[in-house]
């Protein structure tokens, strides 16, 4: 029962930082603040280190990052960096079309 009510309290956590924590993280990057939604992204996948949400918005983030660069080497390294997230996005849920936005 101590188990139930501990997985209980943790899913409640959890719903509400996907419905405020994402829309939080989604606000930072698309105003560019890509610093500290990194950071939160982070401190998800820390966590739950498979968590589909977190990942999709990592690799996001990612390109949107590389994107700035301009040394053509590294752009195209912080790319393989966002692809490789994507992956990691798909397989979390392969069902979701979020993860292969790249």
């Amino acid at each position: 029962m101590k188990f139930l009510v501990a997985l209980l309290f943790v899913s409640i956590q959890f719903s509400s930082f996907a419905s405020d924590g994402f829309s939080a993280i989604d606000t930072m990057i698309n105003s560019g603040n890509y610093s500290k939604a990194k950071q939160e992204l982070n401190t998800v996948l820390a966590k739950t280190p498979q968590e589909f949400e977190a990942l999709w918005r990592l690799s996001r983030l990612q390109v949107f990052e590389a994107d700035e660069l301009k040394d053509d080497a590294k752009k195209e390294a912080g790319y393989q960096l966002a692809f490789q997230t994507a992956d990691l996005a798909i397989k979390a849920n392969p069902t979701q079309a979020a993860g292969f936005l790249r």
